[in-house]
């Protein structure tokens, strides 16, 4: 009877084993499905990130492109203002000497005068 005591033990040892096994294959199958749950979940933000940074791309670059402009808008307007400058330079020296020629005639306007008041 002993031996068969043994085989109903190794039986149960087995059957008992054999449990565990399929609880921590179970336990296993539960804990790959809520792995593969958070990798679709953390796919779907990574989705969702990557498109606002795409949304954001465009703004950005409308607000780069538009900076350019007005860099170069204002490389404009600071040329324009030195030709204006420029301009204005040579204008109060031609009206300098536009002065000196005017008091010139006007002396020799009063010159004249008195040349014919003479004769």
């Amino acid at each position: 009877m002993d031996g068969t005591r043994e085989v109903g033990d190794n039986i149960q040892a087995i059957q008992t084993a054999t449990r565990e096994n399929i609880t921590r294959v179970e336990d296993s199958a539960r804990a790959a499905d809520f792995a593969s749950e958070k990798a679709n979940l953390s796919g779907e933000t990574l989705e969702e990130i990557v498109a606002l940074v795409a949304s954001n791309a465009s703004p950005v670059s409308s607000i780069a492109s538009a900076s350019e402009e007005q860099s170069a808008a204002t490389g404009e307007m600071s040329s324009n203002m030195e030709k204006v400058n420029e301009i204005a330079t040579r204008t109060v020296s031609k009206m300098a000497k536009a002065m000196v020629y005017t008091n010139d005639l006007t002396k020799l306007a009063e010159e004249t005068h008195i040349v014919f008041k003479s004769l």
